[in-house]
């Protein structure tokens, strides 16, 4: 009873909250990353990859800077980061560090080609609270892989 009271409560869910309701999305390929430096040989594709992006905040944007990544949050995630971070640094106003997680390089790679024109607009619209003419600054790090596993004692 409890199972076919929860599939009514399912179906009457559906109807109230359809994909027909939700605003238009525009999932076209933005193709607005710039290509990441070439993979070095001593580094495996896939090995575990972490983008790191530093931003200086206008100090009277900050409260819409966090709201903005917090959006952003979601299209990491959508395109494959395992884990997403936003920091901030107490001794810097307006200094703010965004970190995520791939799988691996190879999916990093794929991120490049799956951002689309929403997310370029709310890139720049996060660039635009941004102090100075710089571009936020843009790290990636391959995780290092142990040629032995064994444990010295």
């Amino acid at each position: 009873m409890c199972a076919g009271a929860g599939l009514f409560l399912n179906l009457l869910l559906v109807f109230r909250y359809s994909m027909s309701r939700v605003a238009a999305v525009n999932a076209a390929p933005a193709g607005n990353w710039p290509a990441p430096p070439p993979l070095d040989d001593s580094f495996s594709a896939n090995a575990p990859a972490l983008v790191t992006i530093k931003y200086q905040v206008k100090e009277t944007r900050s409260q819409d800077f966090a709201t903005a990544m917090y959006e952003l949050e979601v299209s990491r995630r959508r395109d494959g980061a395992l884990y997403w971070g936003l920091f901030a640094d107490p001794a810097e106003a307006g200094l703010y560090i965004e970190q995520f997680l791939v799988e691996s390089w190879t999916e990093h790679l794929r991120q490049h080609e799956r951002t689309t024109v929403d997310d370029r607009i709310l890139q720049d619209a996060i660039r635009s609270m941004l102090s100075g003419a710089e571009s936020p600054l843009v790290d990636h790090y391959v995780a290092h892989e142990h040629l032995s596993h064994t444990r010295r004692t």
